[in-house]
């Protein structure tokens, strides 16, 4: 009984077997006739269209809405027509214009179609054309296709219908406003080496220096003002006044692409911004008031007039002296040699000698400890701090001078000279721009007294 019963369970198993063969054999994986997305597909690159992107010369592309034309001006520069003399994004219509040439296919849907309205390629209203060396090759999209990851297409000289990707149908139908470049500012702020604000009745300007002032292993003056006059520049409220905001001027739409300046006050502008970065790049732009606080403005080279968002603007009015140094006077203190403080018949002189290694720091010929002559004395000179800028004063007589003899032989006399009940003038090397209060001055002159004691 149990080997008939064996032999019955051999039996069955084997038909199972066979009756899985059988139905493997009859199966296949081709789509229904019925299916309007039957794909012909292969493994290999389905090309639409090969053709040579050096003879590609013009493009047209027609949209439901618009129609535009890109021109090759020279080999891999391009412009919109209507368009010249307007910033556009030419790295984008050369990767469009590459697509163009050589067109692929994710895959082949209908050879020899005679029903081009269930793709809706029977009246597309997307259209691309390329001028191959006088050879105008033209493409149509249709409808999108049931699985959403392609659309339809056609070449206008053949009766084959392809899908295309998604990404694919995007870059050859998108825009024209997508190929504008409405980068503004074209530049990282921290690059930023040179800026200048000219105003109608003023200008500022300001560059970084080539040799920044350090001092304890941090840079104490990094950048410089030229105009309206010389000083050292506060490093950190330029760059929260000034810098940073040119980073956060953003476009909100272009206004007109005519170059008509004076219809959005341009030709006499607000103020003019021009820039200079660490590529020795320069970008100039002006501006002016327009709806809501915003702002119009135009670059150098460019005929597109922007709408700015005017919150970052309020760095163009910046007073210069809010972003002045206010000190005095500051130097390395590893390129001084000697600092006199004089008033009347009182003499201090702070004075380093030897090298690094065995330096000796002296006040009056009496050697001082070095973290008190740095902290205490030296702090203190080059500590001094202006309250303003001073125009009117007249030189006489200082009753305070602080002389500092570099190393390098050169020297820096500045001198305070009495301007009114509160402050001195302060003339450095003959010339005042700033004033300081007397109390300020006269107390560092008390500490060295108390000191040389």
């Amino acid at each position: 009984m149990i080997k008939k019963r064996n032999i019955i369970i051999l039996l069955l198993i084997l038909a199972l077997l066979c009756g899985a063969t059988v139905a493997l054999f009859k199966w296949d994986n081709t789509p229904s006739d019925n299916s309007d997305d039957t794909e012909l597909s292969t493994n290999d690159t389905v090309y639409i269209y090969q053709g040579n992107e050096d003879e590609l010369s013009k493009i047209n592309v027609s949209l439901p809405d618009e129609s535009f034309e890109f021109v090759k001006i020279e080999e891999d520069k391009w412009q919109i027509t209507g368009l010249e003399g307007t910033a556009i994004k030419n790295f984008s219509i050369q990767m469009l214009a590459s697509d163009l040439a050589v067109l692929t296919a994710k895959s082949i849907v209908e050879e020899n179609c005679t029903d081009f309205s269930k793709y809706g390629l029977d009246s597309s209203t997307h259209s691309i054309s390329g001028d191959f060396g006088g050879v105008v090759k033209t493409f149509y999209a249709g409808n999108e296709t049931p699985l959403g990851d392609g659309y339809y297409f056609k070449d206008a000289d053949s009766d084959t219908v392809y899908t295309v990707y998604t990404t694919r149908y995007s870059t050859l139908f998108a825009s024209k406003e997508s190929y504008r470049d409405i980068t503004f500012v074209k530049f990282d702020a921290s690059s930023v080496k040179s800026l200048s604000i000219a105003k109608a009745d003023s200008e500022l300007a300001v560059s970084m220096m080539e040799n920044p002032i350090q001092m304890g292993g941090y840079t104490v003056a990094g950048w410089e003002m030229t105009k309206p006059e010389y000083h050292h520049i506060d490093d950190s409220r330029l760059t929260t006044m000034v810098l940073e905001k040119l980073s956060q001027i953003s476009v909100k739409s272009i206004a007109d692409d005519s170059g008509n300046l004076s219809a959005y006050g341009l030709d006499k502008p607000y103020a003019t911004i021009t820039v200079g970065d660490a590529n020795d790049v320069v970008q100039k732009f002006s501006i002016s008031p327009a709806d809501n606080g915003n702002y119009y403005a135009v670059t150098d080279g460019d005929n597109s007039v922007y709408v700015l968002g005017g919150e970052p603007f309020d760095f163009v009015d910046v007073k210069a002296f809010d972003l002045v140094s206010k000190f005095a006077h500051i130097c390395n203190i590893e390129d001084v040699s000697t600092v006199k403080v004089t008033k009347a018949d009182e003499v201090y002189t702070l004075a380093i000698t030897g090298e690094e290694d065995s330096r000796k720091y002296t006040l009056n010929d009496s050697e001082v400890e070095e973290s008190a002559f740095k902290q205490e004395l030296y702090q203190g000179v080059i500590g001094l701090i202006c309250t303003g800028f001073c125009s009117d004063a007249v030189y006489a007589q200082p009753v305070v001078t602080v002389e500092y003899a570099m190393k390098d032989g050169t020297a820096v006399k500045v001198e305070f000279v009495d301007y009114n009940d509160r402050n001195y003038a302060v003339f450095k090397n003959g010339v005042c721009t700033m004033q300081i209060l007397k109390k300020d001055v006269n107390s560092l002159v008390e500490t060295l007294k108390n000191f040389n004691k």
